[in-house]
């Protein structure tokens, strides 16, 4: 099982080798994108998320924690997180967004307040994380974001007709 910190969402995708969270500076728009450098599997990843074509050569740096740099994109925080979600997804891993003990309140979950913790659970995984679950029901809340329903890659099935999509 895996805890992701929303504090080190960056971090996660460097340790990955995937992506590397440059610099906020590069955004002339305000809207909160930072660029950043991408591996090949960063930039397959984000080709398969966007499902459009990521551009090779035009990277900032030529490597990041021991892996080539193959091109850079500018990213919002939201769309990190999402990417990141994807990633594990896409392994075959549920993952849960939780608010804890004090980080969860009623008026927080209304608020869209970002969740303290994440969890990335794999088949191995499941029973410690449904007796975490259910030992915290009185002070946590959780919401599993995404799972893999009938699917070919990251496509779904569509029911009727058995098609990816």
């Amino acid at each position: 099982m895996l805890n992701i910190s929303c504090d080190t969402l960056a971090k996660q995708f460097n340790d990955l080798k995937l992506l590397n969270n440059l610099t906020g500076e590069a955004d002339a728009t305000n809207l909160g994108r930072s660029l950043c450098d991408l591996s090949e599997d960063g930039a397959r990843l984000v080709e398969d998320y966007f499902g459009i074509p990521i551009q090779r050569g035009n990277n900032w740096n030529s490597q990041f924690n021991g892996v080539k740099s193959v091109a850079s994109i500018m990213l919002t925080y939201s769309t990190m997180k999402e990417l990141l979600y994807f990633h594990y997804v896409s392994q075959g891993a549920e993952v849960w967004e939780c608010w804890t003990d004090i980080a969860y309140t009623e008026e927080s979950l209304t608020k869209h307040s970002p969740p303290n913790v994440v969890y990335v659970i794999y088949d191995d995984d499941r029973v410690e994380f449904d007796i975490w679950r259910d030992s915290h029901t009185l002070d946590s809340q959780c919401f599993k974001i995404w799972s893999s329903g009938p699917h070919i890659g990251t496509r779904n099935t569509h029911q009727m007709s058995g098609r990816n999509v």
